[in-house]
């Protein structure tokens, strides 16, 4: 009787055993790609967190990025980063992340997909309305370091194209009522600079370099109709920097200016039939 009792303890215990090792093995056999939205994978989620952090800070100068005190600056750090995967209310998901980088531990690194294309948009505050609802579960943690500063990726598509001929037509009529304007001289021959950007954004930056050095920044939003399938374009309000070549390097403005025409997608000259290519 009581090895008849060994026995049923050692069979459920194999049971058990059994069972224990089937369900690991249907978690391992579920790759966390396979956990994430259509079109997003680690590898393209990765890529786009490097690419997000190499932005902010390529557009912002050293000093204005906050360091922790006593700490190494951010470059060739490693960073761990928690993918999640969050599912709304209504059943929808949306891809998030967490890093342990000190300025952004209390924020999520936000993701979209355009293009065919996984895009960090920026962070998204937890705690606010602009941050994700609904639970989450954790798809995978991976590691990165980040890489000393370099000019961003910022892609190129048929629709970007459009994108820009659209902006070329607004810059064209600006061109056209600045240079038959009182200041018209200034405008004439002036340099134009569109700055590059990422599809997603759905907004593009341009500098007037006037002679004498003065320089006007401006910039346009875009809207795609759905039912012209055209864009539709608005200005923003824009603002100027005096005598560009007398503030110093490390002049935020300076800075801003250095970095936006270093990144220009597009230069033109200003003339009274519009803008001419250079």
């Amino acid at each position: 009787m009581k090895h008849k009792i060994v026995l049923n303890i050692l069979m459920v215990g194999i049971v058990l055993l059994v069972s224990s090792c089937g369900a690991n093995d249907n978690r391992s056999n579920t790759s966390p790609d396979e956990r994430l939205p259509v079109g997003y994978t680690i590898a393209n989620i990765e890529s786009a967190i490097d690419e997000c952090i190499n932005y902010i800070m390529w557009n912002n100068p050293e000093e204005e990025i906050p360091r922790p005190a006593g700490s190494e600056p951010y470059v060739g750090q490693q960073v761990s980063v928690e993918v999640r995967l969050y599912t709304d209310p209504s059943g929808g998901h949306k891809v998030y992340a967490q890093s342990n980088v000190d300025i952004w531990k209390d924020l999520l690194f936000k993701f979209d997909r355009l293009g065919g294309e996984v895009y960090c948009t920026g962070h998204a505050n937890p705690v606010e309305e602009s941050g994700p609802e609904g639970d989450y579960e954790v798809i995978d943690t991976i590691s990165l370091q980040v890489q000393p500063v370099r000019d961003p990726h910022f892609g190129t598509s048929p629709e970007k194209d459009r994108m820009i001929k659209t902006v070329e037509n607004k810059v064209t009529a600006m061109c056209e009522d600045f240079t038959a304007g009182s200041d018209g001289k200034l405008y004439l021959d002036s340099d134009v600079y569109m700055v590059d950007f990422y599809e997603y954004e759905m907004s593009v930056g341009f500098w007037f370099v006037l002679k004498g050095g003065n320089a006007y920044y401006s910039g346009v939003g875009l809207r795609l109709d759905k039912t012209t399938n055209e864009y539709e374009i608005t200005g923003k309000k824009g603002f100027p920097l005096n005598n560009i070549d007398s503030m110093k390097k490390g002049d935020p403005g300076r800075f801003m200016f250095d970095r936006m025409v270093q990144a220009a997608i597009k230069h033109y000259k200003c003339g009274e039939s519009g803008l001419k290519s250079v």
